[in-house]
């Protein structure tokens, strides 16, 4: 598997694969019992996450990103495949969907952010992890 992908998809610190980036992988857990905290460092390679002060704002224009894409799938379903003519019932159906998918995009857009500024490194890791 992709490297930069595996890093992502697992909640794995970009830089060695072995630490968890965010505390809970569950990102519904997470953002609502934990406040969305991400641990400060890897456990594994004591990598530290936030690179610089503010580093993380970047990651909102990935998840903007992705909510835009949910929210035109979401559209595009609904145009096609449902018989929701009404305007306010394709706004209240799409709200819902970015709602409902706003933990797992923030989730996500974090850790694209960093997996865009961070390179995977065997020496830091476990190799079987590639």
């Amino acid at each position: 598997m992709n490297k930069k992908l595996y890093s992502i998809l697992n909640n794995k610190c970009p830089r060695c694969h072995c630490g968890d980036f965010f505390i809970e992988k569950n990102p519904y857990k997470n953002l609502f019992s934990k406040g969305g905290n991400a641990n400060e460092k890897c456990s594994k390679c004591n990598f530290k996450f936030e690179l610089e002060p503010g580093f993380f704002w970047g990651s909102m224009y990935i998840n903007y990103a992705i909510s835009v894409f949910i929210g035109l799938a979401t559209f595009l379903i609904l145009y096609f495949f449902t018989e929701i003519s009404s305007l306010i019932g394709r706004l209240i159906v799409i709200s819902s969907t970015l709602i409902a998918s706003a933990p797992i995009t923030y989730y996500l857009g974090r850790l694209i952010w960093l997996n865009i500024f961070v390179n995977y490194n065997s020496n830091f890791g476990n190799e079987n992890n590639n």
